[in-house]
């Protein structure tokens, strides 16, 4: 790479401004340096050389008005952030592609890999923030033959329900096995991760009394799921699922139900550290008072009798509120409002950090998100494609775990199962109920919160062993056996070419499983426990690629080489 000199002027004394991102230099000396010119984080970007010889980027900018290097201290709380998420951990392959397959999908599945090689990763990003144009015929063939019901709209479901014409518990149970069926056969996987994503920050719980709209409320989060937060924010707000789970259905004026304000702004928008007190979640309260669903329907509902008139103030939002008729609008805006208001914006991003970098993500990364967040007017697609694409998000490698369905998501999707014509609905009947046996039963979380994003919650003993429980369950095809077709495990990991040694078979399930081998010291550690080693040729090994292969596949997937992202 060419080089060239220029003048830099090193700062001595700054200030900088975090919501602007905007550095003052108030102190600089002035020298000449030697650069390389680049690009990183979306700009051009400069290399000197350092201590040790290396090229390396430094956090200065070029000033035209200056004609020379300026510090820029965004930048270097980027260099700094990105450096500290570098994973230590050795299972995770440091490809760029796979590394986005781990985290925009739940997991790389047979052929997928080859598809996003085609098309480069920005062009991947980019088709998949418009699921529309992605070919999804064959999973609708599937989900169609088990879960149309799941389709009708909320009234009709109620009238089922009352007349005893549909279960209430094989509904329920149908709407978490749907969701479940498209995190593991729809190609339209970044929608599906951000389906999940929404129905834990704004969870519902499948199990409550919801059973005549959960079903809708899963296609409207779906639907919303890429545009802007202040619409799906509002939709989520008065979706009949939300107005009961949360008590605001009964909340009236004389006796405002505070559960669906309360999470309105500790979960949903602003954050508990963001000022707005008990008065503020009363207020909000107020204001969704009237926000209700139809007895006789079950559909939403704005009861203007039972709307709370009278003065309110949440946070910087006030609004005289003077009528019972206006109180829908009046709560549109106060939804509004928070959707766009910068806690809101640092919450989203830092959320949207954790899910796809790391549990602790660099704070120059969330910063940008926010700012971009706000730019957008709440979007949410563009702040996915800068997250994707950002060198953060390619530093993250390994910084990840796998929760419970994740994993057993990415288990059927690597050993690339799927369903018989008519029976998605058992096959992931099945699977929910290995999810539940490793502690995350989908969409059954009692609470508001949701299930935990973080990866450190899902690391004790009993978690982990629920994952590898379930893996050797899916190997060896125990549970879903009649619902799940599964290829001949030998030809899917290793063609017509068979190899010659147990280190070599090994070595080529983990290129077809992980994408690259297994360390060696583990390949041999894997091997020892069969009384085997690297060399030992497989004519000597006793049921290698017979009776034990189920078992030693089983063993890598629960290994971390499975478990890390």
């Amino acid at each position: 790479m060419p080089t060239k000199r220029v003048t830099k002027f090193v700062a001595l004394a700054y200030r900088y401004d975090r919501a602007t991102d905007r550095t003052t230099v108030t102190k600089a000396t002035r020298t000449t340096v030697t650069v390389q010119v680049t690009k990183a984080y979306g700009r051009t970007a400069y290399k000197e050389r350092n201590a040790a010889g290396a090229w390396v980027l430094v956090p200065y900018v070029w000033s035209a008005a200056k004609a020379g290097l300026v510090y820029d201290h965004g930048l270097r709380l980027q260099l700094t952030r990105a450096s500290s998420v570098r994973a230590a951990v050795p299972y995770v392959t440091r490809d760029l592609d796979l590394h986005l397959l781990r985290r925009a999908t739940f997991g790389p599945a047979p052929g997928a890999l080859a598809e996003l090689r085609a098309l480069g990763r920005n062009a991947w990003v980019d088709r998949q923030l418009a699921p529309a144009t992605i070919d999804d015929r064959q999973c609708d063939a599937w989900l169609a033959a088990s879960f149309s019901h799941l389709d009708e709209p909320i009234w009709h479901v109620n009238e089922l329900l009352d007349n005893g014409s549909l279960s209430g518990w094989r509904h329920q149970r149908a709407i978490a096995s749907h969701q479940v069926a498209r995190q593991c056969w729809s190609k339209r996987q970044l929608l599906e991760v951000m389906v999940e994503f929404w129905s834990q920050l704004f969870n519902v719980d499948v199990w409550s009394d919801t059973a005549a709209s959960r079903a809708h409320y899963a296609k409207m989060l779906r639907a919303r799921a890429f545009g802007s937060y202040a619409d799906l924010l509002w939709a989520v707000v008065t979706h009949p699922a939300m107005l009961v789970y949360l008590n605001n259905a009964e909340s009236t004026d004389e006796h405002p139900n505070e559960n669906l304000g309360r999470e309105l702004l500790e979960l949903h928008s602003v954050g508990v550290g963001s000022p707005y007190g008990e008065a503020g979640v009363l207020n909000c309260a107020r204001v969704l008072t009237g926000l209700s669903v139809s007895r006789d329907s079950g559909e939403f509902l704005y009861a203007p009798w039972k709307h709370w008139v009278g003065p309110v103030r949440v946070l910087g939002f006030t609004d005289p509120n003077p009528t019972q008729t206006g109180g829908l609008a009046v709560a549109r805006r106060l939804v509004t409002y928070l959707a766009h208001h910068e806690d809101t914006a640092w919450r989203i991003a830092r959320r949207l950090a954790v899910q796809f970098v790391s549990d602790a993500p660099p704070q120059a990364l969330v910063d940008r998100l926010a700012r971009l967040y706000l730019a957008q007017g709440t979007r949410i697609a563009p702040v996915l494609r800068e997250l994707l694409t950002s060198p953060e998000f390619e530093a993250a490698h390994g910084a990840k775990v796998r929760r419970p369905q994740e994993y057993l998501v990415s288990v059927v999707r690597t050993l690339g199962y799927r369903p018989t014509l008519t029976g998605a609905a058992d096959a992931t009947g099945d699977l929910a109920w290995l999810m539940e046996q490793a502690g995350m039963s989908p969409l059954a979380r009692a609470t508001p919160e949701g299930y935990p994003l973080k990866s450190s919650a899902w690391l004790g003993t009993a978690a982990l062993l629920g994952r590898w429980n379930g893996a050797m369950d899916l190997v060896q095809g125990w549970t879903a056996r009649h619902s799940l077709v599964r290829p001949d495990l030998q030809g899917f990991l290793f063609g017509t070419a068979v190899p010659a040694t147990c280190g070599a078979a090994v070595d080529a399930a983990g290129r077809t499983l992980f994408g690259a081998p297994m360390l060696a010291a583990d390949r041999d550690a894997l091997l020892a426990v069969m009384g085997l080693t690297a060399s030992t040729p497989l004519g000597a090994a006793d049921g290698f690629l017979s009776w034990r292969l189920e078992h030693w596949v089983a063993a890598m997937l629960q290994t971390p080489y499975q478990l890390t992202a």
